[in-house]
Order: structure tokens, then sequence, then C-alpha cells
């Protein structure tokens, strides 16, 4: 696995299958592979090179192999919108850093943050805390929630390297997080809502729309179709099971972030129907 980012930085990740490697013969293969890539400074000038070791079946690097640095700090940086960041080999960054940079601040445009109000940015399944620290100085607080504990590793680091001092993350589910805001004394609360590519389960949305204080929620999907159930979860009427008033779509863009492909990001601005 290779992390090519616009700084320079080359983050090289090499998986070895060591069933028939001894210790020793273990340690001569690393000193082997950490020589061979010094001997290519001169063309290929490896920031970090780091070394799986996993045994069981895979077509791809796995998150439950042992990864070992071998040279560097384990990290490669990307500049966002005059922001640093740090990535680490299992972090999620987006590849095409100038579509990111212009899909976030259009982002920010829709947020239509006003900044004599007291606004919280709810970054939910917010990975390393992208989307909150590009937009942290213009909210009074963020709060990032993501499941996997080693985005929220990740994102507290980047919160400290662009000295961001109100963003707030937490490893959690965000339906089980959110009532955070709640006992927050907020007079505007914007949601960000930036899943995987299936989308988020119908407890999240359910939560969101339980969230009275929520009244704009911005969806960015990077697969549209495996996304419109929770577009039409958002937009349910109140029922039983989806409580809370329903949402509408007021706008929508697609920024291509994958050229040459089928692929595209699609971002969705909800805005809650208050009667």
């Amino acid at each position: 696995m290779t992390k090519t980012q616009t700084t320079g930085d080359i983050m090289i990740l090499i998986q070895l299958r060591t069933t028939e490697l001894s210790d020793q013969q273990l340690t001569q293969e690393k000193e082997r592979i950490i020589n061979y890539w010094n001997g290519l400074k001169q063309t290929i000038n490896t920031t970090t090179l780091l070394l799986q070791t996993w045994d069981g079946d895979s077509n791809g690097i796995t998150d439950k192999g042992h990864t070992e640095i071998l040279i560097g700090d384990g990290y490669v940086y990307e500049k966002l919108l005059g922001c640093r960041f740090r990535i680490s080999s299992s972090a999620f960054f987006q590849v095409n850093t100038p579509a990111t940079e212009l899909l976030y601040s259009k982002c920010a445009e829709w947020c239509n943050i006003n900044k004599e109000k007291k606004t919280t940015l709810l970054d939910l399944c917010c990975g390393t805390g992208t989307i909150g620290i590009t937009m942290a100085k213009s909210v009074d607080k963020v709060i990032g929630i993501e499941m996997i504990p080693e985005a929220i590793v990740d994102a507290k680091a980047n919160a400290k390297i662009n000295n961001i001092t109100n963003a707030y993350y937490y490893a959690n589910k965000v339906e089980d997080k959110i009532d955070i805001v709640a006992n927050e004394r907020n007079e505007e609360v914007v949601a960000v809502l930036d899943p995987p590519r299936n989308g988020v389960h119908s407890s999240v949305i359910r939560a969101v729309r339980e969230s009275s204080q929520i009244k704009k929620v911005i969806f960015i999907s990077c697969d549209a179709k495996q996304a419109m159930q929770n577009f039409i979860g958002l937009c349910r009427p109140t029922s039983n099971r989806f409580k809370g008033l329903p949402f509408k779509p007021s706008r929508a863009v697609s920024i291509d972030l994958f050229p040459h492909t089928e692929h595209c990001e699609l971002m969705v601005e909800f805005i809650r129907i208050e009667s």
C-alpha cells in the first residue's frame, strides 16, 4: 500500500507472510527491506516505511495484522485549507486534495455559520477530524463522533497540530453520544454527516431526527445509491419509528473527486421542517 501526499510525503506499507520464517529470518528480512528502501532515496524519498505481518487470507492491508514502523514516525502529512493533518496507515483521507478543498469549502458555505451566534458544529462520522478542524475557527464548538478509536486518536492529534482548542472528539456510535448536544446551550446546531460508502445505520438517522436542536444536516455521500435510505429516513413523516420533525432536501451538488471514473461525491443539504 502507498500513500502519496501533495506535501511530498510518501508512506509505503508492505505486507509479509511469516508462517515459514523463524524469528532470525524475519529480523534479517526487515533489515533487507530497510536497506533496499534506503538505497532508493535518490528516486523515491520514502517518508515512512511500515511492515505488516499477516498469515491469514487477504487481498490487501488488514486491520488484524501486526504493523511495525521500519522508517520514519509511521505517518504522512497533508495540508488542506490551511490546516495540516497527520495521516496514519489505517486512517481514511480523501485521495484528491484539490477537489476535497472544493468540497469542504462548499460544505462550510452551506453551513452558513453566523459568527454572532453560539454555534456548535456536529461532525458525525468525523474520521480524522478534517471537516470540523477546517471549520473550527468559525464556530463556538466542534463535537466529533466516530466509531473507530484509531481515527479519534488521529483527530485529537490533528486538532493539537492546528492549535484548535474548541474541538472535542468521542470514540462512540453517533446514536449513543449525540445526546451531548442536548446538554449544551446552543443558539444553533449544524450537523455534517460524512459516512462510509454504505451510509449509516437507520438508528443514526433516527438519533439525528430526535435531536431537536439540529436544524440543518449537510450529508456528504460517495455512493448516493447506498445512501438513499438515509436520505429517505431524514425526510419520512413523523412516526413511532422515526420520531422528531422531518427534514427536507433544499439543494445538492456533486463534486468530482475521482476523475476518469464513474464515481463522484454528492453533497445534499437537509433543512428541518418546523411544522
